[in-house]
């Protein structure tokens, strides 16, 4: 495979990208039709104006994080051209000892909060607890089993798939190497066409970021671009997605979705400001990562049986849990990683 060199200031921009992927996630979290408690469900009816803003954030601007993060990570994988053995060391290290410390975690804590009286209202789920739970279903809470069913702590999906596909990377590198534009483009095909299959994003974005290092394609591709066109272009096609409700135009979109945010990326990097608050705050997306959705969804429930559940309580639920979380999660990474670096350092994967 070709030797791909990332600049300081794609590197950068990757980080920054990153960070905004990372807020995406949390808002395609924060959207919710209904709320399990041991005493049954919520569902909220919302009003048409504040359906159509959450689908409008969570289901067509967010849609493209996950794809964002596939994509990243296949790329800053093939271009290392590092050993089997280096790479799957390293990923042990990243990715499976982190993706097992923090879901244990998640476990422990849920069992905790099922176990007292005040709290398991809003943690057992139809009255069922995890220590009622079968071996299966242990199996099942770290993300093991037929299905690849999601684990306890279920954005780690993301960390379970991407342990899955890396052994294969060897694999998915030499085809790239030797048929590039034809393996995009049957990507692409699939990824648009409304068919699933086990790990089909882990996949496909895999082997797209296998193509783009092997075509030499980077992120400054767009930049050429007037920010103002496509920002119109993007505007117009998150329109006719959110219209539409297509798998294929969601499919589409996620794409137009990667070429904005790559070209805002350079808005961010130009203006110095903005982009020394973004390269600091970039430092935090792993522990927000992890720690992010159980802490949004407990704080959901709370805010269900504490709060009013007019529309403009719902409103300001769904805009400020996230930052709330966000803004929490960094809090927490800045004082552990001062405090207790190496224990950090391990949590985090090295990051």
């Amino acid at each position: 495979m070709s030797t791909y060199v990332l600049s300081k200031e794609e590197s950068h921009r990757i980080n920054i990208l990153k960070y905004i992927s990372i807020i995406l996630v949390v808002y395609i979290h924060s959207y919710v039709e209904e709320v399990n408690f041991a005493d049954g469900t919520d569902t909220l009816f919302l009003p048409w104006w504040l359906l159509s803003l959450e689908n409008l954030v969570s289901k067509v601007i967010a849609k493209c994080a996950v794809p964002m993060f596939f994509l990243i990570s296949s790329i800053l994988l093939f271009k290392t051209q590092r050993s089997y053995k280096k790479t799957i060391t390293g990923k042990i290290r990243s990715l499976l000892i982190p993706y097992l410390i923090w879901n244990s975690f998640w476990i422990i804590v849920f069992i905790l909060l099922q176990s007292l009286s005040f709290t398991a209202p809003f943690f057992s789920g139809s009255n069922i607890t995890i220590m009622q739970s079968s071996v299966t279903e242990w199996l099942e809470l770290y993300g093991i089993g037929p299905s690849l069913p999601y684990p306890h702590a279920y954005p780690l999906w993301f960390m379970r798939d991407l342990m899955v596909i890396t052994p294969c990377f060897p694999f998915i590198g030499k085809i790239a190497s030797k048929f590039s534009k034809p393996l995009l483009i049957c990507s692409v095909v699939l990824l648009l066409a409304p068919i699933n299959f086990p790990l089909k994003q882990a996949i496909l974005w895999f082997c797209l970021g296998a193509c783009i290092v092997n075509l030499q394609i980077h992120i400054t591709v767009l930049d050429s671009i007037a920010m103002w066109k496509i920002s119109l272009f993007y505007i117009l096609c998150a329109s006719i997605t959110l219209i539409a409700e297509h798998s294929i135009t969601y499919n589409l979109f996620i794409f137009v979705s990667l070429g904005y945010w790559a070209r805002l990326s350079k808005c961010i990097f130009d203006c110095k400001i903005s982009r020394n608050i973004f390269i600091n705050l970039s430092e935090w997306t792993f522990i927000i990562y992890v720690a992010h959705e159980l802490t949004l969804s407990s704080l959901k429930k709370v805010c269900l049986r504490i709060l009013p559940t007019e529309p403009i309580w719902l409103l300001i639920e769904y805009l400020a849990i996230p930052i709330i979380v966000i803004a929490g999660c960094s809090i927490v990474g800045v004082v552990f990683k001062k405090t207790a670096p190496n224990l950090y350092s391990i949590l985090t994967g090295a990051r």
